[in-house]
């Protein structure tokens, strides 16, 4: 089989587009229209994990995308825990929005199971908003 070579296309203006020299045929999929393609959910969610400082935050993060999937991280992943109160048995947790908060309140259980591994005292949230 012959390496592809590229071609300029009507279609396309100055870009070149590969082609099978054996079909003769444009090869649309191998064409890259911008520059820097938009990213899909999986990928944004697994680079916000990548890029939490907090590496307790970040291990829960990582637990909830494997729990829950992507669209959950996305929504929690700029919170950040606070300090943990041993006698309250509480852990903090700020939020930018109330949505934020809103779903943080509505999932806490999940968080709480996931914290437990590490706390494991602990029974409740204190969500604050930011």
């Amino acid at each position: 089989m012959q390496p592809a070579q590229t071609c300029t296309h009507p279609d396309l203006g100055n870009q070149k587009k590969p082609f099978s020299l054996s079909k003769m045929a444009p090869m649309r999929d191998h064409i890259v229209l911008a520059p820097f393609p938009k990213m899909d959910i999986y990928s944004q969610a697994k680079r916000c994990i990548s890029l939490i400082e907090d590496p307790l935050w970040k291990r829960i993060c990582a637990e909830v995308f494997t729990m829950m999937g992507h669209d959950s991280v996305l929504k929690i992943e700029k919170a950040t825990l606070g300090s943990f109160s041993p006698e309250d048995k509480t852990i903090e947790l700020c939020c930018q929005t109330e949505d934020v908060a809103r779903f943080i309140h509505e999932y806490s259980f999940v968080i709480i199971g996931i914290l437990k591994k590490y706390f494991p005292c602990i029974n409740s949230l204190s969500i604050k908003i930011k």
